[in-house]
């Protein structure tokens, strides 16, 4: 029980330390880093709708490649 203890001792002083470490060393003001934070995630999720959209249609024409090749060899065995 004590391990445990210690071990969650340890951790929430490692995560005070690294929030402060990183208070410490942020390249810009708390405001800032959070505007420049958001920008970031905006654009990373733009970029994945993007990719997913061109995924979708590339999807979407291989199903509709695949349907022709189906029909074209159906009518050899009919």
């Amino acid at each position: 029980m004590t391990n445990r203890l210690e071990n969650l001792s340890l951790f929430f002083a490692g995560a005070l330390l690294g929030g402060v470490a990183a208070t410490l060393t942020a390249p810009y003001s708390g405001r800032r880093m959070r505007r420049l934070a958001r920008r970031k995630i905006e654009d990373g999720a733009e970029q994945f709708s993007e990719v997913a959209k061109n995924l979708l249609q590339t999807r979407d024409d291989l199903l509709y490649r695949g349907e022709k090749l189906m029909r074209g060899a159906g009518k050899h065995f009919v």
